[in-house]
């Protein structure tokens, strides 16, 4: 995978993959046209997956699952 980092605020930043074909259907990433995210833990494993416009709920287990992973983190230091 190629990879591209751009800083926007300070401890926030964009992460930007070209990511093949096979790998794009695996992650269920079907549409060209769509934004995708990815919550990602430690190992690299999909913990929350999201596209389009998200309903809040959707917001809200998104914030839940981030905050659940960094106490994880913040404990493992």
């Amino acid at each position: 995978w190629s990879t591209s980092v751009c800083s926007f605020q300070k401890h926030k930043h964009i992460l930007m993959l070209c990511i093949d074909s096979y790998v794009r259907d695996d992650l269920g990433m079907t549409n060209h046209h769509l934004g995708y995210v990815y919550l990602l833990d430690t190992q690299c494993r999909v913990r929350w997956a999201g596209c389009a416009d998200p309903m809040p709920a959707e917001v809200d287990a998104l914030k839940v699952c981030t905050e659940v992973l960094l106490n994880r983190l913040t404990r493992k230091t």
